[in-house]
């Protein structure tokens, strides 16, 4: 599971003033302006706060953390008002039982359980706030953590009202840098089909295939017709530096006739893919990306009949969706319903379109 913060906190360090106050987060409120907020918080499914935080966001209408998955740390667990978990321990024990649940990114909130987070190694994403105001003293953002925590700068961005926003990776070494240069792809086989049932029901992925894929025999029910060509859907192992890390899949609508009115589409020669990362370690490794590109030049703009392809994440998926869209894929609509009751995100890119690797 990703753990991400995202906080503002004054120009010395405090998130809340002497009294507890967040007076000061007024300098820089702007009409319109949420510094990104909004599209954060659309990226996780769980979020994880201190008693004390949690306690503040009790008295805010509607409640902030709604449709998300909500552990409160604490020693002191009070009667759930709106069906959050309460948790007393370690919380590495935490992140690794919520990831075995499917979830996949979470929202680490509240000064003390950011501290204790940053000295488990668990958090691998900081945004922090800067607004223009020395406070003197306040509930401060960082303290003693027992060790030094790395950062790298992902990005920056200053706004009109002088907040001045910073991006970091935190602790980067501990994740090595991978290298799209060693993807490569080969036809799916029999022999692959044990370890596919594997990616597919691993907690990061079960979320979006465990349900549909089922036991061993549901995916040779699936996935045999088309290994002996019976299905006219192309599916690939992905490989990085040869190990086999995942699967990529196309077809052709017109292939497909059925599905065409339900999406929308006329024209029979554009493409549908799908991609699943099925190794844990690999998963929301920045892999997505290139993997989509290499794959679409490699493997299905190859063929000159094929100049758009449209895939359909659900909607809750966001890892997907931004690596969709940092792949070039822009949104089309929304279908509240793809035929079995989910809703799906459908986006779209051109031949011509399509980035260099």
């Amino acid at each position: 599971m990703k753990c991400s913060v995202y906080i503002a906190a004054s120009l010395d360090g405090f998130v809340a003033g002497k009294d507890g106050g967040l007076d000061f987060l007024g300098l820089v409120a702007r009409p319109a302006e949420d510094y990104g907020y909004a599209r954060f918080m659309a990226s996780v499914d769980t979020v994880l706060v201190g008693r004390k935080t949690y306690d503040l966001a009790l008295g805010f209408e509607p409640w902030p953390y709604a449709g998300k998955h909500c552990a409160v740390l604490t020693h002191r667990p009070p009667a759930p008002r709106h069906g959050e978990e309460f948790h007393a321990g370690d919380p590495v024990a935490l992140v690794e039982r919520l990831a075995r649940t499917g979830l996949q990114h979470a929202y680490v909130d509240g000064p003390e359980v950011i501290r204790q987070f940053l000295a488990a190694g668990l958090v691998q994403s900081l945004t922090l706030s800067v607004v223009p105001v020395v406070l003197g003293g306040g509930i401060p953002l960082f303290g003693a953590l027992g060790r030094d925590v790395p950062l790298a700068l992902v990005g920056s961005r200053a706004f009109e009202s002088g907040l001045v926003q910073l991006e970091y990776a935190v602790e980067p070494a501990k994740r090595a840098a991978l290298d799209p240069a060693k993807l490569a792809f080969r036809p799916l086989t029999r022999a692959d089909l044990p370890q596919l049932h594997a990616w597919c029901n691993a907690p990061h992925a079960a979320r979006w295939y465990g349900q549909r894929k089922g036991d061993l025999a549901a995916i040779e029910e699936e996935y045999v017709p088309t290994i002996e060509g019976r299905v006219p859907i192309a599916a690939y192992i992905v490989l990085y530096a040869g190990r086999p890390i995942g699967m990529m899949e196309w077809m052709r609508f017109g292939d497909f006739p059925e599905a065409m009115p339900l999406y929308g589409v006329t024209d029979p020669n554009i493409v549908n893919c799908d991609v699943l990362i099925g190794e844990p370690d690999m998963a929301h490794r920045g892999l997505g990306t290139p993997m989509i590109r290499r794959f679409l030049r490699e493997l299905v703009f190859v063929d000159p009949r094929f100049e758009l392809c449209i895939i359909d994440p659900e909607v809750p998926n966001k890892s997907a969706i931004r690596a969709y869209e940092k792949a070039g894929f822009r949104h089309v609509r929304t279908m509240p319903d793809d035929g079995d009751g989910k809703p799906i995100y459908l986006m779209e890119l051109r031949r011509s379109e399509l980035q260099p690797l």
